[in-house]
């Protein structure tokens, strides 16, 4: 009886050892099925990225042919289009179209400056500060940020003047009409202040 009890004991340790070693391994399959199915998400998400990729490789290297005549358009609009209204901005883009397109130089038919120059939390910032949001007004604003010279903008209807007022509350002001208008300018210019006319 005792050697039977001994090994009813040893069959016991065996069968609690096998029950034990049959856990770890349906845990260690549990672990491995969901390694599987993230390692599955994850090459699933890399193909549909691969094609992204693939796409904008392709739209980059489009870019990247008309990167020379794209620089072009923003340079003439940046340094050329500040004291015209919108119908001599326009003018100008399109005369400096036809001047790529005479040279053979590529760019873009479709080409947003003003998007390419500034995102929409710059235009609703602008917004907040009191710029109007037509195209003129913010065609001046991106004028204004981004340009490296001084700029001349023609604002007859006064839209734009109350938001340079507001950027630069150290500009002088003055009006044609007065005769101190040429000395205003002057003291600006020696000065590095804005000017409003």
């Amino acid at each position: 009886l005792v050697e039977k009890q001994r090994e009813l004991d040893e069959m016991k340790a065996r069968f609690k050892r096998a029950l034990d070693e049959k856990t770890e391994l349906q845990m260690d399959a549990e672990g491995t099925k969901r390694k599987l199915v993230t390692a599955e998400t994850l090459l699933t998400g890399l193909d549909s990225e691969r094609e992204r990729w693939h796409t904008q490789i392709a739209s980059n290297s489009d870019l990247t042919k008309k990167l020379e005549g794209n620089a072009a358009r923003i340079s003439t609009f940046l340094c050329y289009c500040s004291p015209f209204n919108q119908k001599y901005r326009t003018a100008i883009l399109n005369a400096s179209v036809m001047d790529l397109e005479d040279r053979g130089i590529e760019h873009s038919f479709t080409l947003d400056i003003e998007s390419l120059l500034i995102d929409d939390k710059k235009r609703r910032g602008w917004a907040l500060e009191g710029l109007a949001l037509d195209t003129h007004s913010t065609q001046n604003a991106v004028i204004v940020e981004q340009s490296q010279k001084k700029v001349v903008l023609i604002d007859p209807q006064g839209q734009g003047r109350a938001w340079v007022a507001r950027r630069h509350p150290n500009a002088l002001e003055s009006t044609f009409e007065s005769g101190e208008w040429m000395k205003i300018v002057g003291q600006a210019a020696r000065e590095g202040r804005p000017v409003i006319l």
